[in-house]
């Protein structure tokens, strides 16, 4: 992975890139501020820090790499690849049956009032996600713990799978 630190005259002030590249990736095009080659795997700003060292002590939690070619970002949605940064696939806690859920209050224009999709005011602040024990094994099988107080009647769910993310099987503890 490759961590970039740039200064740019914006209201988003010093800002940092989080970068793969890998066989997969080569047929990528780049873009504004990636290289040929390289994925954009997130983002955010830099604000307070000296160097690209800086940052990465502050972000390098939040990527679990395995091998090569198998990387997880476990945010509010748990993302997973099996093909060096390409082909991503997830687990979101916001498809739990609404029964699981206990809702914050949301504004006027989310749904059922309005038609915003509000589904992710439920995991803000002290309600975000909490993954533990987590195990990926690069022949595609995945399983971990996640805690949130979104949750309902249940300490936390045990989630795996067995097919590298196509299918997830949750379970309440």
């Amino acid at each position: 992975m490759r961590f970039y630190r740039n200064l740019f005259l914006s209201y988003n002030g010093e800002t940092f890139s989080v970068q793969c590249s890998s066989e997969n990736t080569a047929g990528y095009g780049g873009g504004k501020f990636t290289e040929p080659g390289w994925y954009e795997l997130g983002s955010g700003g830099a604000i307070g820090t000296e160097t690209a060292a800086d940052v990465i002590e502050q972000v390098k939690s939040q990527y679990i790499i395995v091998d090569e070619n198998t990387l997880a970002i476990p945010g509010v949605v748990f993302r997973v690849s099996f093909h060096g940064c390409t082909r991503f696939k997830s687990w979101d806690p916001t498809t739990l049956p609404l029964e699981m859920i206990d809702p914050v209050d949301k504004p006027a224009h989310c749904a059922p009032q309005g038609t915003g999709d509000c589904r992710y005011y439920d995991y803000q602040g002290d309600r975000e996600p909490v993954y533990e024990d987590i195990q990926i094994h690069p022949e595609g099988r995945i399983s971990f713990i996640v805690r949130s107080k979104t949750f309902k009647n249940v300490a936390g769910l045990a989630v795996s799978s067995d097919d590298a993310g196509e299918t997830w099987k949750v379970d309440r503890l």
